[in-house]
């Protein structure tokens, strides 16, 4: 007997390509989670993330620790671009301890900004790369002083915002305090009236100033209410102008803002649900969308997605439970294109979100165990068909220096240069006799077209005179520099 085989190979081939199609994964959709749980207890909140150079991920957050009377310590991680852990570091300066904001510094340094209590004061944290701490510092002025996000200046500085009682025109006004690399306070200003501003975010704008976004809250009414306020300022800190929106008797705020090629997007919460609305460059509403007709939903972080969409996270729920980790697609003008809600025990939400250079989402938080135990939650979603593109940075026109600063310095000084082309750098620095007693190397590889810096830490050294001299490719300088313990 014949049996005969009739294009099997063309329906292997059916089936495989029914099969790749099944899997394949639509935009939002889950493609892995990871969480972490560093002490076995209590409330682990993830509320920042930032993407590395070497595409590994920073989560900032807390720990409460709920049988531990005053006791909540600060958390940093570093993990890889699928969730492993690569170190974990804890702190515990005071009673109460928390990351609110983390970033990475042109020259590969980790910034951590949050605050401490008893005493009331903000807090930054510099790190190297390996988790290894430089410096931390308090800043108290002696009321309650809080920092909720850090951004790194063009000048190589560092600008923290949140709010403070210490200064300003009474009460809790919104805060801007500019550091040098060193942590030494350079500059403050506030933003405030006789009621309470609370700034929760903010970001740096194109010309130069600041965009804070919080709430304002009344004193006036016999009920708890607050009204969203974003200010926007220039260089110095100084109010240019401000956009408020309310519901009577409710309590209203805005968690987050971006800007984008013809305005600012804002979000954050109307009383029980969530609003995105965008401003023009001179604060005039172009719109507003409220979502959310039951239950409750915050909207706690946004960020432009690669497609020109806008993505948002936050937390999305019906009293008196569970609450889910909500992630909401939007266009440019509102509109929902998805969303997605996980997490169905008890309490979930997302606290901030990036999209990664690889193109996929990640979004941080917490997922509940029981009622009184949590644990940091990263959640990675496929991202857009459209690719991330690299940042666009001007090339610089000529090889140039800004100097050392600080200059005196103890014990570290950074030296910011620009070049035109990619070439082989090293930094030395020799004693006034003309020995070498240091440098700085980036081993075999070109650095490419830009503006770079480079740290030299002087701990090893005596106080005095040195002089620097920097080798860029075909390009020399030299500089003079002062060592002061």
């Amino acid at each position: 007997m014949k049996y005969r085989i009739i294009h099997t190979s063309m329906i292997l081939a059916a089936v495989v390509l029914l099969s790749i199609t099944a899997v394949s994964a639509a935009e939002g959709d889950s493609l892995w989670s990871h969480t972490y749980d560093l002490t076995g207890e209590g409330r682990h909140t993830i509320n920042s993330i930032w993407e590395t150079n070497d595409e590994c991920i920073l989560l900032g957050g807390e720990i409460e620790h709920l049988y531990t009377e005053n006791s909540m310590k600060a958390m940093l991680l570093k993990v890889t671009n699928i969730g492993d852990t690569i170190w974990t570091k804890l702190y515990d300066f005071c009673n109460f301890n928390s990351i609110n904001s983390v970033i990475e510094t042109t020259d590969g340094y980790y910034l951590c900004a949050g605050c401490v209590t008893f005493p009331s004061s903000a807090l930054v944290i510099k790190n190297d790369s390996n988790g290894s701490l430089l410096w931390s510092n308090l800043y108290d002025g002696g009321g309650e002083d809080v920092a909720t996000s850090i951004l790194e200046t063009t000048d190589g500085s560092y600008m923290i915002s949140g709010w403070t009682s210490s200064i300003g025109a009474g009460h809790r006004d919104m805060w801007l305090l500019k550091i040098n690399p060193q942590g030494d306070s350079l500059w403050s200003n506030t933003v405030g009236t006789i009621y309470d501003e609370l700034a929760f975010a903010s970001i740096k704008t194109n010309d130069g100033g600041y965009l804070l976004a919080g709430r304002v809250d009344s004193c006036e009414s016999t009920m708890p209410e607050s009204d969203v306020l974003v200010v926007k300022t220039d260089s110095l800190g100084n109010s240019v102008w401000t956009y408020t929106h309310w519901l009577e008797y409710s309590l209203d705020q805005a968690n987050a803002a971006i800007e984008v090629s013809d305005g600012y997007v804002i979000i954050g919460n109307l009383e029980y649900s969530a609003f995105v609305t965008k401003l023009g460059f001179d604060g005039q509403l172009c719109w507003f969308q409220r979502y959310g007709s039951f239950g409750f939903r915050k909207a706690n972080a946004i960020i432009e997605a690669s497609d020109g969409g806008y993505l948002v996270a936050g937390m999305s729920g019906s009293y008196p439970g569970p609450g889910q980790v909500y992630v909401l697609k939007i266009d440019t003008t509102g509109d929902s294109l998805w969303s997605r809600t996980f997490g169905d025990v008890y309490f979930n939400e997302a606290n901030a979100v990036i999209q990664a250079s690889n193109g996929n989402y990640l979004v941080a938080g917490y997922k509940s165990i029981d009622l009184d135990y949590t644990v940091g939650w990263l959640i990675c979603l496929e991202g857009p068909d459209t690719p991330v593109e690299p940042e666009n940075k001007i090339t610089p026109f000529q090889f140039s220096v800004s100097g050392a600063f600080p200059n005196p310095f103890n014990p570290t000084t950074t030296i910011r240069f620009d070049l035109p082309v990619a070439s082989h750098v090293r930094l030395d620095v020799f004693d006034i006799n003309g020995r070498c007693v240091g440098g700085v190397g980036f081993g075999e590889s070109d650095l490419l077209p830009g503006t770079h810096a480079i740290t030299f830490d002087g701990s090893h050294l005596s106080s005095g005179i040195y002089i620097y001299r920097l080798h860029a490719g075909e390009y020399n300088t030299n500089g003079k520099m002062v060592l002061m313990k």
